[in-house]
């Protein structure tokens, strides 16, 4: 993953690399919730899987 930049490469527009998104899908049968971190490349850089919880 790449590290935000600091010093005088802040503010860099979308076409140095530095643009990220978020994906969240719910499963309908089982429920889970699953949140992914995409690059601009469309490669999946992060992926959590959260199951459900039952409330009492």
């Amino acid at each position: 993953m790449k590290a935000a930049p600091g010093g005088p490469e802040q503010n860099l527009p979308p076409s140095a690399g530095m643009q990220f998104f978020g994906l969240i899908d719910i499963d309908g049968q089982t429920e889970q919730l699953r949140v992914r971190l995409i690059d601009r490349n469309d490669t999946e850089l992060w992926r959590t899987t959260i199951d459900p919880q039952i409330s009492s």
